[in-house]
């Protein structure tokens, strides 16, 4: 594993924990240490834009505790031998205590929100009628809603 003297820059990336995103190699491995490092060390971590990252069934998961940036890469979720059927492959876990907002709408490219905060703060928004990760086979389900994550500051923004 790569140590602070190594990294000279503002963020990781997968590759710099061995990943190498050609959607053939298992990269979970480097995924997992790439966040691991940054929880570590407070940075955000960056996917790389033309990489295609292969998670195979491996029981590994990738705890999120800094931000993320997955920009255009691709994942690739091979489920088909699974070592635990109900291990997460990323988990977002803040490191201060939630609540549930009201917000009024949310839109595409939307700039602004508007509910009482103090700081920065990490929200996270469902929406039931639009179902991602839909399994088949032997961990067949109809998909969870899709989600969305972002940082607001005290303002809104």
């Amino acid at each position: 594993m790569s140590s602070a003297k190594d990294f000279d820059k503002k963020y990781v990336t997968y590759e710099d924990f061995g990943a190498i995103g050609d959607g053939k190699q298992d990269d979970m491995e480097a995924i997992v240490r790439a966040h691991n490092y940054a929880n570590e060390h407070g940075l955000p971590v960056r996917a790389k834009d033309s990489a295609t990252y292969y998670i195979g069934g491996k029981n590994l998961t990738a705890l999120i505790r800094t931000d993320v940036n997955f920009g255009k890469a691709h994942f690739i979720l091979d489920d088909r031998d699974l070592e635990d059927i109900r291990q997460n492959i990323f988990r977002i876990e803040p490191t201060y205590p939630s609540y549930t907002p009201d917000l009024k709408s949310l839109s595409k490219d939307q700039k602004k929100v508007d509910f009482p905060h103090e700081g920065m703060t990490y929200v996270r928004v469902f929406n039931d009628n639009h179902k991602i990760f839909i399994r088949y086979g032997g961990n067949a389900n109809n998909g969870t809603a899709a989600t969305d994550a972002f940082m607001i500051d005290a303002e809104g923004n």
